[in-house]
């Protein structure tokens, strides 16, 4: 391949005899140079060597090849001729860097093998002992680099971002003798039409022989480190130090949160355990950039009350430590999770379900109360039925918080008498409908404690029926599944499955509630042969391998492979829809077995909450395991399974990966009680919101790597540049943004009148139900005498059928309570009644209160800079800013420059005293009364083209005539203040990026987002949103 690349490139045959004689650094110099330029021709792949080549850095300006340096003088001086000279390539090389990265993407052709080339000059660019400057000049990539930078996943070696020079720095030990062996790199060469041949390797060698680290090393040590924890724990059960030694460990604890709460508070809190040793296969990357707080000594049980039948635990106590310490005693708890490595913690802080969640619940159903250490230091106690509200309150909103509301030190749970057998019995099943009808029927039985159930394929399954019982009968059969040397419990029932006969068993209780441990359910099929009986009786008795030593174990291109294919899923949807939801995990994994767990969800607040009203039975559906599907897409498929279990209200597990957006999530999960809790609790600015922590490893990692500084331009302090700014602050960490406006902000036309929300053009449906949302989060969690945004009742009427018909298209289905009036309901409220009327409830804004506060919030954050000037053209912002945002109003299109199609609509509007008047009335929506905290909005004029400012007599007499024949009882009314504007007219909402060139040449980014005309109120958050992911797709910067 080497005489090739030369003979091609010199036009002269090259013996590599010949290229022989170029020794050492030079001959590897020359060599990266020449497949630079020639590998993308002859589809050189070799991971290595690409690595290699770009972890060298030069970049060549041209294509020639260099002149062939001649071997170093034999003299003593030759290892100091050697060293200038390294040290000269080194400087060389770093001009060459910086000089040449712009040149990078037309060198570099869009063909899938070159699109590795480029990943790997990306990765490695910066790993010089200088910086490579990150501004709009040098990091212009094309889009197909931009795309892959936001997907893929690649590691920097220890990278550090300078927001004060825009560089990316990287230690490395050029400064060596030998230094390019010192340096490491790690990265992943893969692209969407393959991957690189190592991956292929490796992952033939993980399907086939991981399972020898596994058996020699991890089993070993699992068991050892079984083995001390039981003898630890032991010894604190015999001398009972468990209770004094806990008030010690949270005086520590609220130590270390005290101390942050006296520091500048910059880095949010989470607890100090170590990703890998969580039973979550997520890794929790966001620990990196938080102040870690000690709670991994929180590991004992602390008290059992028989009296009351209650426990007390630490929250990293496990479910096998549990079942050792209490069934000897003759209790249990009513939900036992299966694996015993699961914590009290998880349990509450996520999730856990087992198979009398039937009868029980969930695990939170089980618990009495929390013991929480707050932002500020303090220790609550959370408790279940108490008359303190807030107490009450925490206590529901602690479970499927993850750890975002306090740090849990101890946790009540009732406990249960039990019996020390379980009788099993096992029925084979058919297909989809026969298992969901079995699971009905089972789950419905009073006398069952246990019921679950194993779908194996379309046609087969078994469900399991458990009660307790004291023994088997003389001729009864006990089977001790628990036993190193029995056949893991899943293979045994499909072995009954296939015989198609019901069978009855006697399990011990602890044998059964550990049942899918000893195989990590199905997980342990990484030991092809881990099932035969003979490595059963062999090496049985060491199993399982601790889940934390696996994923300890699990490194960077380990983990991308298992993310490619493997699943680790739990949804949790209504027991009706079960039919259905199999037959949509068939068609989007075909993963089998599935494991079915049937349980009670009954109504009380928090995350999770079903609206019935009613107890309801909800099942869990666990799919785990490699896929078969061909066409499997990790984020994909995943994104469909998540919107059909948000279409039957079922929920996801959080510990497994999510590829929602937050607004999804929302959908999901109830986030009232929780966002009342965080702003109550102060936990806002202490510990990270849940969505953020569950993300997946891949999107924390984009945030972490795109959370560098952007410089942004806002035009225009309006409603729509406000909202722009706020959400582009709260979904991009480190931006930086400056505010333009050219007048007062009591002078622009948002601040007038009150807004109400409707929208007038379906077309923007989605938009405004994003700004309805966050108006309904703002309404729920923040004074509307701070925000402006409360909640009204109205009516809208019309001679036209079609204008309402319109109406309700756009945000029937948004807005609460939407239905048509009858004739009885219009005659009774209007004395000259329209043909038609609407009714709804909907959020209105008093603008004069929600534009200071968008001010406000704003003004929270640091990175925000407000200048008063009249900008021109956008191109005079292009040098200074490398995104630029149009939110210009009426004067947008003259900033855009290409865009004469925006026109003024006069405004005008009165507000009056009316205070007995407490609901909106329209008359074919331009006639309406809208009532805000302290004054009515009576309104109002939308001339299209008019641009005079002054309201004459005529206008008020047109508004008051109009409004009194709806309703006359408004006649007479003091007139407290007029209102006269311009609103921003377009046939459109302009809402899309350009890319420009400032005047001095830099290019730079425009987003536009104007032309809202009436509607600024009702969309502009939605469209705030829509600006803040065309800058992500861009960019590759924002949360994703």
């Amino acid at each position: 391949v080497f005489q090739a690349i030369l003979g091609s490139q010199s036009n002269e045959k090259c013996s590599f005899v010949n290229f022989h004689k170029i020794r050492g650094a030079e001959a590897f110099d020359v060599l990266r140079r020449l497949i630079w330029d020639m590998g993308p021709l002859l589809s050189i792949n070799d991971d290595n060597t690409l690595a290699c080549i770009m972890a060298w850095q030069v970049i060549p300006t041209n294509s020639s090849l260099l002149q062939h340096s001649p071997m170093p003088p034999k003299s003593s001086d030759n290892g100091k001729v050697q060293k200038a000279r390294r040290n000269e390539r080194e400087r060389k090389r770093v001009d060459q860097v910086n000089k040449g990265f712009h040149d990078l993407r037309d060198r570099v052709p869009l063909v899938a093998q070159n699109k590795k080339m480029s990943k790997a000059i990306l990765e490695n660019a910066g790993n010089s002992h200088s910086p490579v400057q990150m501004n709009q000049q040098t990091m212009d990539f094309d889009q197909t680099t931009v795309q892959w930078m936001k997907t893929e996943e690649y590691v920097y070696p220890q990278s550090q971002f300078d927001s004060s020079s825009h560089s990316l720095y990287y230690p490395t030990s050029s400064s060596s003798e030998n230094s390019f062996s010192e340096q490491k790199y790690s990265y992943n060469m893969g692209s969407s039409t393959g991957h690189p041949l190592s991956e292929i390797i490796l992952e033939f060698l993980l399907h086939h022989l991981r399972w020898i680290p596994v058996c020699f090393i991890l089993l070993p040590l699992s068991f050892i480190y079984d083995l001390i924890t039981r003898a630890r724990n032991r010894l604190v059960h015999y001398v009972n130090s468990a209770p004094r030694a806990h008030d010690r460990k949270v005086a520590k604890i609220q130590g270390e949160v005290r101390e942050w709460a006296r520091g500048d508070k910059k880095k949010k809190m989470c607890n100090a355990r170590s990703g890998w040793s969580t039973m979550s296969f997520r890794y929790p990357l966001y620990k990196n950039t938080s102040t870690l707080i000690s709670t991994n000594s929180l590991i004992d049980i602390l008290e059992v009350d028989e009296e009351n039948r209650t426990i007390r635990v630490e929250p990293m106590v496990s479910m096998g430590d549990i079942t050792n310490y209490l069934l000897p005693r003759g209790y249990s708890l009513p939900i036992v999770p299966e694996l015993d490595d699961l914590t009290v913690g998880g349990m509450i802080n996520g999730c856990g379900v087992e198979s009398s969640g039937r009868k029980y619940g969930l695990f939170q159903h089980i618990c009495v109360s929390y013991e929480i250490v707050t932002a500020d230091g303090s220790l609550v106690v959370a408790k279940k039925g108490t008359e303190d509200a807030e107490s009450q309150g925490l206590f529901y909103g602690i479970p499927w918080s993850h750890g975002t509301l306090g740090f849990l030190v101890a946790a009540t749970i009732r406990i249960i008498p039990c019996k020390p057998f379980v009788k099993m019995t096992y029925m084979p099943v058919g297909d989809f409908k026969d298992m969901t009808a079995k699971l009905q029927s089972e789950s419905t039985v009073s006398e069952n404690e246990f019921v679950e159930g194993i779908q194996f394929s379309q046609e087969m399954g078994v469900v399991m029926k458990g009660r307790f019982s004291d023994g088997p009968p003389k001729n009864g059969e006990i089977n001790a599944i628990g036993k190193w040397h029995k056949p893991w419990f899943y293979t045994h029932v499909e072995g009954i499955g296939k015989k198609n006969e019901e069978v009855t068993e006697y399990i011990p209780l602890r044998d059964y509630y550990h049942r899918h441990s000893k195989s990590i359910f199905w997980e342990l099929e990484i030991i092809p042969f881990g099932n035969n009986v003979l490595f059963r009786w062999v090496y049985g008795w060491l199993c399982p391998p601790k889940i934390s030593f696996l994923k300890y174990t699990t490194f960077g291109a380990v983990r991308r492979i298992y993310e490619r294919r493997h699943v680790l899923q739990d949804m949790l949807i209504p027991l009706t829809d079960l039919e259905k939801g199999l037959q949509v995990f068939h068609d989007k994994t075909n993963i089998y077995p599935v494991w079915l767990c049937p349980f009670n969800l009954p109504t009380c607040p928090g995350f999770v909450k079903q609206k019935s009203g009613r107890n309801v039975l909800y099942v869990d559906v666990g799919v785990y395991g490699v896929c078969k599907k061909d066409d499997y897409d990790p984020k994909k498929t995943t994104r469909e399974l998540e919107e059909y279990v948000r279409s039957v209200e079922g929920v996801q597990m959080l510990y497994a990966d999510t590829y929602m957006t937050r607004e999804e999530f929302y959908q999901m999960f109830d986030s009232s009680l929780y966002e009342w809790l965080r702003v109550k609790l102060n936990a806002k600015d202490a510990f990270p919101d849940v969505y953020d922590k569950i993300q997946t490893y891949s999107v924390q990692l984009a945030v972490l790597r795109y959370s560098m500084s952007l410089p942004v331009a806002i035009v225009g302090e309006g409603v729509i540049g406000l909202s722009t700014a706020l959400a582009l602050l709260e979904a991009v960490p480190r931006v930086k943004i400056t505010i333009f406006s050219d007048r007062p902000i009591e002078k622009i036309c948002s601040f007038g009148p009150a807004g109400l929300f409707r929208i007038d053009n379906p077309k923007y449906r989605d938009i405004g139900r994003i700004s309805f949302e966050r108006f309904s989060h703002l309404y729920r969690t923040r004074s509307g005498d701070e925000t402006g945004i409360k909640l009204l009742s109205g009516t809208i009427m019309s001679d036209d059928k079609s204008k309402l018909e319109g109406q309700e298209q756009a945000y029937g289905d948004t807005v609460y309570n939407f239905r048509w009036l009858g004739e009885r309901e219009k005659k009774d409220l209007f004395p000259n009644p329209a043909k038609h009327a609407i009714f709804f409830t909907t959020f209105a804004s008093e603008a004069n209160r929600y534009m200071p506060f968008l001010r406000k919030e704003i003004g929270k954050y640091d990175q925000v800079e407000w200048k008063s000037a009249k900008i021109e053209k956008l191109e005079q912002l292009g040098d200074q800013f490398d995104v630029v945002v149009n939110c210009g109003g009426l004067d947008a299109g003259k900033l855009a420059g290409d865009d004469d199609t925006m026109y003024p609509i006069r405004g005008v509007a009165l507000r009056i005293e009316a205070p007995w008047h407490k609901h909106f009335y329209y008359k074919d929506l331009d006639t309406f009364t809208i009532p805000m905290n302290d004054a009515v909005t009576l309104g109002s004029l939308k001339q299209k083209g008019r641009s005079d400012m002054t309201i004459t007599d005529e206008d008020r007499r047109d508004i008051w005539e109009r409004y009194e024949k709806i309703h006359p009882a408004i006649k007479g009314s003091k007139v407290l203040y007029e209102w006269i504007a311009l609103r921003p007219g377009r046939d459109e909402i302009r809402l899309e990026s350009q890319n420009r060139k400032s005047n001095n040449g830099k290019e730079f980014m425009v987003v536009h987002n104007y032309g809202h005309a009436s509607n600024g109120f009702t969309l502009g958050w939605g469209c705030a949103h829509k600006v803040v992911a065309i800058i992500h797709k861009e960019k590759g910067i924002a949360k994703l």
